[in-house]
This record gives C-alpha cells, structure tokens and sequence, in this order.
C-alpha cells in the first residue's frame, strides 16, 4: 500500500495520529461512538392492554431539535388509540424507551396482537419471523409514516389518521 493511499483510509476511519490529536480538546472518540450508536439503537414504545390482548406503537428515536414536539404527537396519538379502543390507563410515563434487544425481549415474552409501525419497514420486523418462539404468533403490523417526517411535513398526518382508523377498526 502507498502511504497517500494509508493516509486516505486513516483520514476515512478517523484514525490520527496523536501529534495530530495535540492541539485541538481532549475528544473520547470510543465515547463518541458508542453513544451515537446507542442513539441509533434507540426506539420509543407504547404499549396499550386491552381485553387481554395488546397494540404496540413502536416508533424510531426522535430527532432532537424536535424530541419534545415528536414526543407529543407520539402521546397524543397513544392517548387517542387508547381511549377509541376503551380503555382509560393511559399515562404519558408509561413512554418506553427501548433498545433493539429489549423489543425482542418484548416481542418474546407477551407479543403484542397488533403494532402501529412509525417509520418502520417490513425489513426491521423480518428478523422476528425466523425466530422459532415466533412460529405461532401472529402480529398485525400496521406501517405508517415516521414522527419525524410529521412535524416536517403536517399534510401528511391525514395518511397517519386514515392508518390509525383502520387499526381501531381491526381492534
């Protein structure tokens, strides 16, 4: 390998030498790096009991200029869904914040019945299918746009309220 070629890969992966690292404040790249990765491993979750059954919300983390407005439309429709479908326990603390394992953990131990998918694909619910505990579960999973993409983009919410109506109705 040529050192231009060394240098450009060291350059990609972030890896400088210390001299380099000398003059500019003390950064913990591995702390960096593992924090971004524990956000992007980071979801929120609703889960609503109902007659013995449960519905999920389960929604990708919310970005942080708008965390606050994200995490109220997110209440906001949990709030909505949970007393459409009659029951009154709804309480905004009961936000999970949930990592990928402990939404297989979730999905494991009491698998919701149904589950309303913000900004999640078919891709990210594939890997529960092949799991053997999951042969005889059966999930409905109702994909719809991400919170997110909604406080940028309000013309939108009119597809997320005809997601959420067909829901109620499957409930």
């Amino acid at each position: 390998m040529d050192t231009d070629y060394k240098k450009r890969i060291l350059r990609e992966l972030e890896l400088f030498p210390l001299w380099r690292l000398k003059d500019k404040p003390h950064i913990d790249l591995h702390a960096k790096e593992a924090k971004n990765f524990i956000e992007a491993d980071l979801f929120f979750g609703f889960k609503i009991n109902y007659a013995e059954e449960s519905l999920l919300l389960l929604s990708q983390k919310f970005l942080s200029e708008n965390k606050d407005a994200a995490q109220d439309l997110f209440l906001n429709i949990a709030k909505f869904i949970s007393t459409s479908i009659g029951t009154d326990t709804f309480q905004k603390n009961d936000l999970l914040r949930l990592t990928k394992n402990q939404i297989d953990g979730l999905f494991l131990n009491t698998a919701p019945k149904h589950i309303l998918a913000f900004g999640l694909n078919n891709q990210f619910f594939e890997e529960y299918k092949t799991i053997d505990l999951m042969n005889n579960v059966t999930i409905n999973i109702k994909h719809t746009l991400d919170i997110n993409h909604l406080l940028k983009n309000p013309k939108d919410k009119k597809l997320v309220w005809e997601d959420i109506l067909d829901l109620i109705k499957t409930i």
